[in-house]
């Protein structure tokens, strides 16, 4: 809890505006998130993991056509299933594809068992192809960049009263 006190008025008044802000996160978490899933979304444009480094080309077998990019797919299903989820004064984002884990972090030939046909799953390593921004890496700079400037942006509305 932050308490300031003041005799002026103007600043008075504009203190309480910055604390009312900051108790109320959710219309900045909202903001932030919906930067994060842009961010992300344009890793799949990009090719990139969020660092700006290249995924690798898919796999001959897997390829379908030369031009395809990794982790677009027939259907494009992880590239448009990035969710922002906001809880209390936190906000993630995630996909529900049941392959995202797989495709962020990558997996060894018959690391999920064998088929009904005794065949591995999967049946080839999967090199990881992060699309989400990584713990121990933090946020990428660009991304951190925009955070800060909604932070800002909000902080500067709340003290002018807007």
């Amino acid at each position: 809890m932050i308490k300031i006190q003041a005799t002026d008025r103007g600043i008075s008044a504009a203190l309480n505006r910055l604390i009312a802000a900051s108790e109320n996160t959710q219309p900045y978490l909202t903001v932030i998130g919906k930067q994060l899933q842009t961010f992300t979304e344009q890793r799949f444009e990009k090719s990139t993991d969020p660092y700006g480094t290249s995924w690798k080309a898919n796999s001959q077998s897997t390829r379908g056509k030369p031009s395809r990019k990794p982790l677009i797919g027939r259907t494009g299903a992880l590239s448009t299933r990035i969710n922002q989820t906001i809880l209390k004064d936190i906000v993630t984002i995630s996909s529900p594809m049941a392959y995202a884990a797989t495709q962020q972090f990558g997996a060894k030939k018959g690391a999920f068992g064998k088929d009904r046909h005794n065949r591995p799953i999967p049946w080839g390593d999967i090199p990881a192809r992060p699309f989400l921004p990584g713990k121990s890496k933090g946020l990428p700079e660009q991304l951190a960049g925009s955070i800060h400037a909604i932070l800002k942006s909000g902080l500067q509305r709340a003290w002018d009263g807007r």
